[in-house]
């Protein structure tokens, strides 16, 4: 995906082409900063859970750390996802 929005496909074999979509009219990227931002505070508001939760947020980034580390040792990492 470009910087502008443009979603380029390559299949190996094949030259990359540009992948054909109705690209949303409003605000950055359709809006989902905004977006996110109002299912956050509507969680809040109604007491439920969001989407996402933070202890997701965190497995992702243990993860991505382990990756990280794995490339600086060439070995094996596990990740506790407790």
């Amino acid at each position: 995906m470009t910087p502008e929005g443009d979603i380029w496909l390559n299949n190996y074999e094949q030259a990359d082409r540009l992948h054909d979509f109705a690209r949303p009219e409003t605000g950055y990227k359709g809006d989902s900063v905004f977006a996110a931002q109002e299912h956050y505070i509507s969680c809040l508001r109604e007491g439920v859970a969001c989407e996402t939760e933070g202890a997701d947020y965190l497995k992702t980034v243990a993860s991505v750390l382990a990756c990280y580390e794995s490339a600086e040792t060439a070995g094996v990492v596990e990740v506790n996802q407790g």
